[in-house]
């Protein structure tokens, strides 16, 4: 009888320790959720892009479980919360409009969103995980979250009544944690005829895509019946990119010429034939392309003991043509250890300021050095790529759809495809010059 009632003793006084430390525990969490701290959100706007207002924040917990939202007018609106201690993500949203977007049913950090239109304004995201101890400024860049599309074509015939375009796949939605939804969508647009032979789409704005190859599709409604074209785009569409794509009717066919980057940044220039031209040649094989190199009436004369050739570095510059050569002397083009990324505008100011190794008065690459130097560098740009960076030179820029200024600014070459075309005044290119010497032995 004693041993059971010294057990239910010490059950007792167990029991009672348990609930002293449940009630402790509580008492700490209770405290903790009476602290209360200020969140002040601040943004920039990164890619140079315009900010709409209002805009959208949304408030999640860490575990991703929708807190609120709520809407900031103005840029001088007051942007400060008051949110108990504890961790929290959070999306803040411009040019958003509830009504344009088919939302989630339940909100979630995860929860996609979907354009329910077209988009006449570019969306731009920016999301952040924080921990709020204390009063907290959190600072986050708002990035563009979609991809520009206009199309314009030109000399269109009369007989047309009506043109849409179509670019599939795209992304479906996008998430409030800044992922997209991977399904596949078509962008639709309708063209409007505004001058003779001449149509355009508005600016209207798209999630983009990571696909490698992107289809392009244009459909004519004409008199006698609906023509269709097409062409695939070897590139992924992305966001914070606008492209216009421009194109014309010749010899009875739709060519598209190129897809023209403009006005946001980062820039990019795509070679994009839409369909090949029967009768004209192609660009690469234009006589308007065939322009011969400078005539060099000025070239340096520099004595060294050794003569260098295609390939090698020469006083750090690498020769990337051999002009002429002899047992004496050598013509040679050397390739600056520098690039510049701008617009045509400065380029040349750019070149005439360069000096290196004693060398002045570079120059742009003709088209038919241009044509040259990529041709023989194709199957080696790894390994030149390579040499440059362990010289701490800059590396030639081999991204699909990166082009280099030629032919004294007027066009432009790509280290991804062949064709020459001509440089736009508003776009940004690469710009590495090349200094041509005659090098003879003492």
């Amino acid at each position: 009888m004693g041993t059971i009632y010294h057990k239910r003793v010490w059950q007792l006084l167990i029991f009672a320790f348990l609930f002293f430390l449940s009630c402790s525990d509580y008492e700490v969490d209770e405290k903790k959720t009476n602290e209360v701290y200020t969140l002040q959100i601040d943004w920039k706007n990164a890619q140079q892009a315009q900010i709409n207002y209002p805009l959208w924040v949304y408030f999640f917990t860490e575990k991703g479980i929708f807190i609120k939202k709520e809407q900031i007018q103005k840029a001088d609106a007051v942007k400060e919360w008051q949110l108990p201690k504890g961790n929290y993500q959070y999306c803040l949203l411009s040019g958003f409009d509830e009504k344009d977007y088919q939302l989630p049913l339940e909100y979630g950090f995860s929860s996609y969103f979907s354009p329910n239109k077209l988009l006449e304004k570019p969306l731009l995201t920016g999301n952040a995980t924080i921990l709020l101890s204390q009063n907290l400024r959190s600072t986050v860049a708002l990035e563009y979250a979609v991809a520009k599309i206009e199309f314009l074509l030109t000399a269109m015939p009369d007989d047309i009544t009506e043109i849409k375009a179509m670019i599939t796949p795209v992304y479906s939605g996008y998430a409030f944690d800044g992922n997209y939804w991977n399904v596949d969508k078509t962008h639709a647009i309708s063209l409007t005829h505004f001058d003779k032979g001449k149509w355009r789409s508005l600016p209207t704005y798209t999630f983009p895509s990571d696909k490698k190859k992107i289809t392009i599709n244009i459909t004519l409604k004409r008199k006698k019946g609906e023509e269709s074209y097409s062409m695939n785009y070897t590139g992924p569409l992305k966001a914070g990119t606008p492209y216009r794509i421009k194109g014309s009717f010749r010899n009875n066919e739709l060519a598209l010429e190129q897809v023209e980057v403009i006005n946001w940044q980062p820039t990019e220039d795509v070679d994009f034939p839409f369909i090949e031209d029967p009768v004209k040649p192609k660009p690469e094989d234009n006589t308007e392309d065939t322009k011969p190199a400078p005539p060099a009436t000025d070239v340096e004369t520099i004595t060294s003991d050794v003569l260098p050739r295609q390939g090698e570095f020469w006083r750090n510059m690498f020769v990337c043509q051999v002009k002429e050569a002899s047992a004496e002397e050598t013509r040679v083009l050397l390739l600056a250890p520098v690039q510049w990324y701008c617009k045509v505008a400065d380029a040349n100011g750019l070149l005439n300021a360069y000096r290196y190794e004693g060398l002045s008065a570079w120059r742009f690459l003709a088209i038919e050095e241009a044509r040259a130097f990529t041709e023989y560098v194709s199957d080696k740009l790894e390994v030149l790529n390579t040499q440059l960076a362990q010289k701490g030179q800059d590396l030639l820029i081999t991204d699909k759809g990166k082009r280099y200024l030629c032919d004294d600014g007027n066009s432009t070459f790509s280290f991804t495809a062949k064709t020459i075309l001509k440089a736009g005044g508003t776009v940004k290119y690469y710009v590495r010059g090349v200094k041509e010497v005659i090098i003879r032995k003492p």
